[in-house]
């Protein structure tokens, strides 16, 4: 996998160097491990995958059990909403591996976020307020604050 990577597949944008897929333009939550699977699929479309071959490449060769594969090949259809039973985008060769079956085009760029150019701070817990302690803090007013670019 190249580091500019990006496909388009469907309702979705996948963008490596991201590590980010999006869905009609709103971000979809993948882990790390889930993204590289997603990743070596829509690399070669069409073509089988061994367990291996997977094991291999998602997991640099780690000894793990093919539980770990099977759970990331669920949180994928799970993130793309696609059906075991009848795929649209990842179909299972029983005993062998797994096929990325929708048509995949290569992007140039990965579509602007809306957030783009913005840096978030997450708090984890509320700032106290010195001057009236009994107050409730709605957390929503302070999660997220945008820091100045330097």
């Amino acid at each position: 996998m190249r580091g500019g990577d990006t496909w388009e597949f469907g309702r979705f944008f996948a963008d490596a160097r991201e590590q980010q897929l999006r869905c009609e333009g709103r971000a979809v939550p993948l882990t790390a491990r889930t993204f590289a699977l997603l990743s070596t699929l829509l690399a070669r479309p069409g073509q089988l995958f061994t367990k291996a071959e997977l094991f291999d490449t998602v997991w640099s060769g780690r000894v793990v059990t093919d539980a770990a594969l099977s759970r990331c090949i669920h949180e994928l259809r799970a993130a793309l909403g696609d059906d075991a039973a009848s795929p649209t985008y990842v179909a299972t060769v029983h005993g062998i591996g797994f096929r990325f079956i929708a048509p995949v085009s290569a992007g140039p760029q990965a579509p602007r976020s809306p957030l783009a150019g913005r840096r978030l701070l997450r708090r984890k817990t509320p700032p106290a307020d010195r001057h009236r302690p009994n107050r409730r803090v709605r957390v929503a007013d302070w999660e997220r604050t945008r820091i100045p670019e330097a």
